[in-house]
């Protein structure tokens, strides 16, 4: 991770997007439940139609996107019957990096603490056991040690860790556009019997992720 921040800074990196981008997640709400449906948050892109094929093992359909290059997925269900599918990122939380932020710092390299010698070769006494359990010291607290390594972070770093971290391959969710006859558009899970493993395309433009940002309501 390290090695591609310090690469994005000699890139051609849109840093004044990349910074609205994390600002945007960074103010999206966790997934909520409202009236039997789910608030998800997420990065959502839309796929042009489908063509399909047979193989030994099923039938693929697959769509040239700009955002992915060429997407196979592989399912029991008949997608060219389908409009409006999308498929979306909702590891949003993954993305800004919120497991190992604490405010406004990061954790440092894990510090582990000194491991005992191996004695499972030795044999020990009942009274070498007492004499010396008095004797030993308390362990030090793991959390105790990476406190101490904290080290501040700032929003531009933050914002080049979430660049890098888009690039890498994601598991997504194919949704399509349910009609309920609501004025709010509803969505709803298709192919969830497949692996759906994506990457976004080096050339991919940041300020087109940010326009695809939004909150999906799934039934």
């Amino acid at each position: 991770m390290e090695r591609t921040v310090a690469a994005s800074h000699t890139s051609s990196l849109d840093l004044e997007i990349a910074l609205k981008l994390y600002d945007r997640l960074n103010g999206l709400s966790s997934p909520w439940f409202a009236a039997s449906r789910m608030k998800l948050p997420c990065i959502a892109f839309q796929l042009p139609p489908l063509s399909s094929y047979r193989t030994r093992s099923g039938r693929v359909f697959r769509a040239d996107t700009l955002a992915f290059g060429t997407v196979q997925i592989q399912t029991k269900q008949d997608l060219s019957r389908m409009n409006s599918l999308y498929l979306i990122h909702p590891w949003l939380d993954t993305l800004l990096d919120c497991g190992d932020m604490q405010g406004d710092t990061y954790t440092g390299d894990d510090v582990a603490p000194p491991s005992s010698p191996n004695t499972d070769d030795e044999e020990i006494s009942d009274e070498e056991i007492d004499d010396d359990s008095s004797s030993l010291p308390e362990p030090e607290s793991p959390s105790h040690l990476a406190r101490a390594r904290m080290v501040p972070v700032d929003m531009e770093t933050r914002a080049r860790r979430l660049v890098a971290r888009l690039r890498q391959p994601f598991g997504a969710l194919l949704v399509r556009l349910a009609s309920t006859g609501r004025r709010v558009e509803d969505y709803k899970r298709v192919a969830a019997d497949s692996l759906i493993t994506v990457q976004i395309q080096e050339d991919f433009s940041l300020a087109d992720i940010l326009d695809n940002v939004r909150t999906l309501d799934v039934l």
